[in-house]
């Protein structure tokens, strides 16, 4: 009788925790703040009866049915504080209240992306970015942002094992070795620091982590700046991480310790949008001499307050392609380019904005007229865009390629043009001084030229 009781209490109550939103949403609409006002799907539209409105209505009121936002919170915290997993697919719940980016697995688990003829490929476009960056009158340095799960890897989950311990970066900072890079590697510098310079509940560093940094690359440049090691910053709890706010979203409270020297809200910020996070940013400092251009992705952020203190004009864009023309046709003092670990692969996938001068040094003899290539020219209007790829199998780990271009010859970088991994692939601008009357492709394999016939008849 007594188990009889029971079901039936625990029925009733099912029923009434189903019933509540649906019975509530009928005189309250929730507020769906990740995706604005959201209208309540009509069964005429234009005229004609909408042949969809069942769907529709199906996810009008999946988005707004009365306390959705405190279920889905709700959710959130049983499945992190009682079960230690995530309810957002884009998450992982670590040790100890630490959240991870579920994108970073391939690389925390040791699955690489990319060949070494694409760790090549990316060493080489960095050489040769810096080479015409330093034609041009800029020092260049490159830098790879490590992902939190590579410094801090003993927070994660015990259940998610590593394969292998060779990723994307091993394979690009061992081809960096047979390169002339300045590269400054962040992996060995802050793995080397006793602070965590990293959010628990955020992707990216702290602003410790960034103002360090950004230190350490502005002296790989020459340019005296602040010394952030021998400061104390203020700590203060205010800080609700990005991924805190995708595990839940409608948070409102700070989730961890920020560092703060002083100066990050000391931004003037010269460009349309006003935000760290926009595509472009631009700032000046008249109290400072020099201008930089950095190309960053979203760990760039928290670096931009500390680089714009240094320097009178800076430029920081998150824009891929890489368009370096301003700072090679109107010069700048220093180039940085950023990018996280887990985004290697896209420096394989956009061919740099950038004129490349043509190759003096390369003496093309005794070719083999045997190659295979898809070539396109694409007018613009000073330049022109040459793409293409060749066939695989004239190509090897760190052969190199060249566009011949009315008897000139000019290296490609080897990238596609598409935003698509593919090792074969080379791209280039060269200047538009004249009609293209004669263009042949040739590749470099064991100490051999293969060329191809003229393109253009």
């Amino acid at each position: 009788m007594k188990k009889k009781v029971l079901y039936s209490v625990y029925i009733v109550c099912m029923l009434a925790m189903c019933l509540v939103p649906t019975i509530f949403t009928l005189v309250y609409k929730e507020e769906n703040q990740r995706e604005g006002d959201i209208e309540i799907p009509k069964i005429k539209m234009d005229g004609k009866t909408n042949i969809h409105y069942l769907e529709d209505m199906d996810e009008y009121f999946s988005k707004t049915f009365a306390f959705r936002n405190d279920f889905i919170a709700a959710d959130a915290r049983l499945m992190k504080n009682v079960f230690g997993e995530s309810n957002n697919d884009k998450i992982i719940v670590g040790k100890e209240g630490w959240l991870f980016f579920a994108e970073t697995l391939d690389d925390y688990k040791g699955i690489t992306t990319i060949t070494k003829r694409g760790a090549n490929n990316i060493a080489r476009t960095m050489e040769l970015i810096q080479k015409v960056m330093e034609d041009s009158g800029s020092d260049f340095v490159f830098t790879i942002a490590p992902n939190k799960n590579s410094l801090y890897g003993q927070y994660m989950p015990n259940n998610i094992k590593k394969l292998s311990d060779r990723k994307n970066y091993d394979l690009v900072k061992g081809a960096m070795e047979n390169y002339n890079i300045n590269y400054f590697d962040l992996f060995q510098f802050i793995g080397s620091k006793d602070d965590v310079l990293y959010c628990k509940t955020d992707s990216h560093w702290n602003n410790k982590g960034a103002a360090l940094a950004a230190a350490e690359l502005l002296k790989e440049l020459d340019k005296e700046c602040i010394d952030y090691n021998s400061m104390t910053p203020k700590k203060r709890f205010d800080y609700t991480g990005d991924l805190q706010e995708m595990l839940f979203p409608e948070t409102t409270k700070p989730s961890e310790d920020n560092f703060y020297f002083g100066n990050e809200k000391e931004l003037n910020i010269t460009s349309p949008m006003k935000d760290v996070e926009a595509i472009s940013v631009t700032t000046e400092n008249p109290d400072q001499e020099g201008k930089i251009m950095m190309f960053r992705d979203s760990f760039g952020n928290a670096i931009i307050p500390y680089i714009a203190d240094e320097y009178y004009q800076c430029s920081f864009s998150k824009a891929m392609p890489y368009n370096l023309t301003i700072a090679q046709l109107k010069g700048v003092d220093d180039v940085i380019i950023e990018i996280v670990e887990r985004h290697l692969d896209l420096l394989c996938n956009e061919v740099p904005v950038v004129l490349m001068p043509q190759n003096t040094e390369i003496d093309i003899e005794n070719p083999i007229g045997d190659l295979k290539a898809d070539v396109h020219i694409e007018e613009q209007e000073e330049q022109y865009l040459i793409t293409g790829t060749i066939e695989e199998k004239f190509v090897s780990e760190n052969s190199l390629v060249y566009v011949i271009i009315n008897n000139r010859v000019y290296e490609a970088f080897p990238c596609s043009n598409n935003g698509k991994y593919n090792d074969n692939a080379f791209g280039l601008y060269i200047e538009k001084t004249e009609d293209i009357n004669d263009i042949r492709i040739a590749i470099q394999t064991n100490e051999k030229f293969h060329i191809t016939k003229n393109k253009i008849k």
